[in-house]
């Protein structure tokens, strides 16, 4: 027979003592699961709104030197002056505009300067250089002419020089060049 919470095993009389847990732990337990839930959803929401949101960045030029050329002593700019003909192919997605070009870090001339969008040519020595455009379209070759002032950088004293093309849209490309046989 049973009577309330105590019962006759074998014989004897025993009481259960099971007790459910405490309610101040269940509430706790709750709050704990109800937080952890929150939390979840929250970095879930931000994340999808963050995707959902997220404007497409702009496509960015991508510049190669291919080739240079190095003059010495070039006749047609004037006296004390060395001539780099740099052959820059765009190879990023998006059409690049030459800027300036440095040579250890001097800003020298070029030719075509920016924003010239046609071709022009330039004689030196034997070899007729056809020149540009300033403004390389995705994929395409163009030459540039760099008029160094020899008096600040010799190029044809056996040491690397650093050449930096930059382009309007802030586009660079490094690379060393090093006059001598």
């Amino acid at each position: 027979m049973r009577r309330g919470v105590e019962q006759l095993i074998g014989g004897k009389e025993m009481k259960l003592n099971k007790k459910a847990i405490s309610p101040i732990i269940a509430v706790l337990l709750l709050i704990a699961i109800a937080v952890a839930a929150a939390i979840i959803t929250y970095m879930w929401v931000m994340g999808f709104i963050g995707t959902a949101t997220m404007t497409a960045t702009a496509a960015q030029g991508q510049i190669a030197i291919e080739s240079k050329v190095i003059i010495a002593e070039a006749d047609d700019p004037g006296p004390h002056t060395d001539v780099v003909v740099l052959y820059i192919r765009n190879t990023g997605s998006v059409a690049v505009s030459v800027e300036s070009v440095y040579v250890d870090n001097k800003l020298e001339t070029i030719t075509p300067s920016y924003p010239a969008t046609t071709t022009t040519t330039a004689v030196y020595g034997r070899v007729t250089y056809t020149l540009g455009p300033a403004e390389i379209s995705p994929g395409q070759l163009a030459v540039f002419v760099v008029t160094v002032d020899e008096t600040a950088t010799d190029l044809h004293d056996g040491v690397a020089h650093t050449v930096r093309v930059v382009c309007h849209d802030g586009t660079t490309t490094v690379e060393t060049i090093r006059w001598g046989h």
